[in-house]
């Protein structure tokens, strides 16, 4: 069985403390066992929700959208895995000096118009790729796209809306004490596995 190493997707899971402090919580716990699962039958856990096919299906229109408002210069969706020691991910644009991964909203009322702060899951997301490519600030975009009739039955058309209400981006900033605290839980992820986890395989 490979080292294990998170993906970036999946730090705010292993992120997830217990009752106690610098504790592995059960969110930690049941990644941890999936992982584990993927590792020994070759399979990956496979999540198919309206929201993800989306998000898959509107991508490359958000990411052409956003540029458009945000002022990127034609962004290109990247698809190189970047991998250390620790963690793996493949970030949705390298921008220059600057990290950019889209979101883009179900509907209208998951946009995060009133949210002035980004989830802590996409903060630590985030941090990954920055420790990945060395880069030091990143961009959270939300974007609200019409959701395609074939997933929802409808047509649900935000083409009306000013862009300016369909575009959120938060600004984030490297931060290397919590890239280091993310390598520590990593090295915890680890021994959880081996001494407990596979232990009980056996």
């Amino acid at each position: 069985m490979k080292e294990f190493k998170a993906r970036c997707s999946a730090i705010g899971q292993i992120m997830a403390n217990g009752r106690g402090k610098d504790t592995a919580g059960a969110t930690c716990y049941g990644y941890l066992q999936d992982w584990v699962v993927e590792q020994l039958f070759g399979v990956r856990r496979q999540l198919d929700t309206k929201p993800m096919a989306k998000g898959i299906a509107v991508e490359d229109a958000a990411i052409e959208f956003a540029g458009a408002h945000l002022g990127w210069f034609m962004p290109e969706k990247n698809e190189r895995l970047f991998e250390n020691d620790w963690i793996n991910g493949t970030p949705d644009i390298v921008e220059g000096t600057s990290i950019v991964d889209i979101k883009s909203s179900w509907d209208a009322f998951t946009f995060p118009l009133w949210d002035s702060k980004p989830p802590m899951g996409y903060v630590y997301q985030l941090q990954g790729y920055m420790a990945l490519t060395g880069l030091k600030h990143a961009q959270l975009v939300y974007v609200l796209m019409p959701t395609p009739e074939e997933i929802c039955g409808e047509v649900q058309s935000y083409d009306h809306v000013p862009a300016k209400y369909r575009i959120k981006a938060y600004e984030i900033k490297r931060d290397d004490a919590l890239i280091e605290a993310i390598y520590d839980r990593v090295q915890m992820c680890r021994n959880i596995i081996e001494v407990e986890l596979l232990t009980k395989l056996k």
